[in-house]
């Protein structure tokens, strides 16, 4: 972000509500006015969003909003380290221990006491001695294939279904790596749609090792011949964890999922959810731009290897007897064990 930006910001932000919701937009028309409905209904009365050179009137949509501090910029995403550079640049000229609430456009958060319970009362129980709160990317989806997302289509009733399985277990890492408590999410239709939470769970470092080369590798590989190589390369499944509460002033974002260490962040003791709206009608069209554009991660990968799943599949079929639960509140997921236990996930790790 240039100085004249950041100084709309300084100039525009009111610190009025629990917190400020900040995000990053490409040609999320569609999406907005539902998502922000849901961070409005539990309080949020301020938003900071960046839109990455929309075509289809996502910065005039936003602009027009009263509570939306809208900007705008053509820089390239991949080079921005997908946005975060953008993220923490607002962040850095917010004021200290301001929290914020970092979302993309197909991200509703919810926790424990959800939807009655308010943003304002949430944060407030976290208490005065942590920074940062944990959260996962919970997936959902529909019963029957892929939904319409039109810009009228309330995502939480057409999907309701998510899988109620996840494990969390310490992040594998090196040997020579220091000891971190870097909690790893792993289960979710994704994963059964690219491998199964057995294989997954028995993966360690050099698993990580081997997968993670792929990055200096694409790098040299001609755009042409890309595609062959992720789709025969052993495939690092999706991160879900993140850390997308945070306050100003304790630590950038490395990356999407996480923040700089050192600090090391406080985590609150309650967890959180985001509520993840991928899997709908619009996911065709993402597949096609995005692994052409090349500005996503590892020039589009995740959504190469969906598209060749799809592509056998001739759907997005994710609903199992097996696997699913219909989601209605967060008692859902506090149920499943899946928001509101984030020192008890730490304990049953530490315990021999």
């Amino acid at each position: 972000m240039n100085t004249e930006q950041l100084e709309i910001v300084r100039r525009q932000f009111k610190s009025s509500g629990p917190a400020v919701v900040l995000a990053v937009f490409r040609n999320e028309f569609t999406r907005i006015p539902n998502w922000l409905k849901h961070y409005r209904s539990i309080g949020i009365t301020e938003f900071i969003i960046i839109d990455n050179g929309s075509s289809d009137g996502t910065y005039q949509y936003l602009m027009d909003q009263p509570d939306v501090t809208a900007l705008q910029t053509s820089e390239s995403f991949l080079a921005a380290n997908f946005g975060m550079e953008w993220i923490n640049d607002v962040r850095r000229v917010l004021p200290p221990d301001t929290w914020t609430i970092y979302a993309d456009a197909d991200e509703y958060i919810v926790y424990s006491g959800w939807p009655n319970r308010s943003a304002a009362d949430f944060i407030a129980a976290m208490g005065k001695n942590s920074n940062a709160v944990f959260g996962f990317m919970l997936d959902m989806y529909s019963r029957n294939g892929a939904s319409t997302a039109d810009a009228g289509t309330d995502l939480l009733k057409v999907c309701r279904y998510f899988d109620r399985s996840y494990r969390f277990r310490r992040m594998p890492l090196k040997p020579w790596e220091k000891r971190r408590d870097v909690l790893e999410v792993v289960g979710g239709p994704r994963l059964r749609l690219l491998s199964s939470v057995a294989k997954e769970l028995k993966t360690n470092w050099i698993d990580y090792l081997i997968r993670g080369q792929l990055d200096r590798i694409l790098k040299y590989v001609p755009a042409r011949f890309r595609r062959k190589v992720i789709e025969n390369y052993p495939a690092q499944m999706p991160a879900l964890g993140k850390t997308p509460i945070t306050k100003c002033g304790h630590g950038d974002y490395q990356n999407s999922h996480s923040l700089v260490e050192p600090p090391t962040p406080v985590y609150a003791e309650e967890t959180v959810a985001l509520l993840h709206f991928k899997f709908t009608s619009d996911l065709y069209n993402k597949i096609k731009v995005e692994s052409q554009r090349g500005e996503h991660f590892r020039f589009g990968a995740e959504y190469i290897l969906y598209d060749r799943v799809i592509s056998k599949m001739g759907d997005i079929a994710l609903y199992s007897d097996e696997h699913s639960a219909e989601f209605v509140t967060a008692r859902d997921l506090e149920d499943a064990h899946l928001v509101g236990r984030f020192r008890t996930m730490l304990d049953s790790m530490a315990a021999p």
